[in-house]
């Protein structure tokens, strides 16, 4: 499918450990090129929309063609890393200096044993092209003591001896070619910054090349303690030291009760949608010096009223912030009223400030 120099990238979709033979496998959906393809195929794209998904974003597999505006119809080798980097994946390579097949598949089987899916190419025996040192690319989710499993990008996956792998001989796949030269990438996800978040996957129900639904399951939380689900709509918001919390949507908020947790709510999208889960700020719920103020009504749609016996003749200021500790709307009261229509639903924390003191309240916006 590529020449010599080329290398695809393959990976995977979600994270549900299940029983494949003797071993513990990582559950990843199969992912077909998308219906707007080339002839070529675009499984490098595919291979990398999975790994998107795996940590929680879906990218169409058109957007990741043209995200580094490739030379040819389909991604060659030497395009994939910086399609990673675009996507701000990070990633650890197999060296191709290092032509020992057996420590490459001690290496593939200790990044998966570590839930990193590996991107790997492959040859199809008998080959049309002996000159080039793969054909496909593939994911491998998953392995036995004797065996290597992995996605096809054709629909399915398979299970193949190692014995077989290891063979020019062999009929179909393989990863031993003419060159002694092997192509692998570990996918760890994507790359930190500044905010801190918690590790998350997406699990896959239903899906076509260009649209997915399924639920988003979430790692390493502490019980009793709130979260925030974030949805992003755009890379922009995810590419900077500290994701750009302004574009986000707050997708879900919920207590943790065990380790881990699974959404509620069916997530369906077409388009760019990144998932990111952080900590839930809740601002502090002061009363100074008994201040006598009532914000009505809560919830609300797109008025607030504040009654005080002192709005007539003190100076009041307020500022609304969301659950993330952002503020949205700031001003100076008057005639009572607020006006909140501009205001996206979801949980909000208003702060008055008058020269008796600050009060603060949670409000809803339905």
């Amino acid at each position: 499918m590529k020449t010599a120099l080329i290398l695809g990238l393959l990976i995977c979709t979600c994270f549900i450990p299940y029983s494949f033979g003797s071993d513990t496998v990582l559950l990843i959906p199969d992912r077909r090129h998308a219906a707007e393809a080339p002839p070529e195929g675009w499984c490098g794209e595919a291979s990398i929309q999975m790994a998107s998904l795996y940590y929680g974003a879906f990218f169409k597999q058109y957007f990741i063609h043209h995200l580094t505006n490739p030379d040819h119809p389909d991604l060659y080798a030497y395009e994939i890393p910086g399609t990673l980097d675009a996507l701000q994946i990070e990633y650890e390579k197999w060296s191709y200096s290092n032509n020992n097949i057996h420590q490459f598949f001690d290496w593939m089987t200790q990044n998966i044993d570590n839930d990193y899916p590996i991107f790997f190419g492959a040859k199809i025996y008998p080959t049309y092209h002996p000159e080039w040192f793969l054909d496909h690319f593939m994911i491998a989710k998953g392995y036995t003591e004797t065996s290597l499993i992995y996605n096809t990008n054709w629909g399915y996956e398979e299970e193949k001896s190692f014995d077989a792998l290891s063979s020019t001989s062999t009929t179909g796949i393989s990863i031993e070619n003419s060159y002694k030269k092997y192509l692998g990438i570990a996918i760890k996800g994507f790359k930190k910054n500044n905010t801190k978040s918690y590790p998350l996957h997406f699990y896959v129900e239903n899906s076509t090349s260009s649209s997915i639904s399924g639920r988003i399951k979430i790692d390493s939380l502490t019980v009793g303690k709130k979260y925030t689900l974030l949805r992003f709509h755009q890379l922009s918001d995810i590419k900077t030291n500290r994701y750009n919390i302004d574009n986000a949507e707050e997708f879900e908020h919920f207590t943790a009760t065990e380790s881990s947790y699974t959404t509620n709510k069916d997530i369906s999208t077409s388009g760019t949608c990144i998932f990111v889960c952080i900590a839930y700020t809740i601002p502090t719920i002061s009363n100074k010096q008994n201040m006598d103020v009532r914000i009505y009504p809560n919830p609300t749609q797109d008025r607030l009223f504040i009654d005080s016996p002192e709005i007539n003749t003190h100076p009041v200021i307020f500022s609304i912030s969301n659950s993330l500790g952002k503020e949205v709307l700031v001003g100076k009261l008057y005639n009572n009223s607020i006006d909140t229509s501009n205001l996206k639903p979801g949980v909000y924390f208003i702060k008055i400030t008058k020269d008796a003191g600050t009060v603060t309240r949670k409000i809803i916006i339905q």
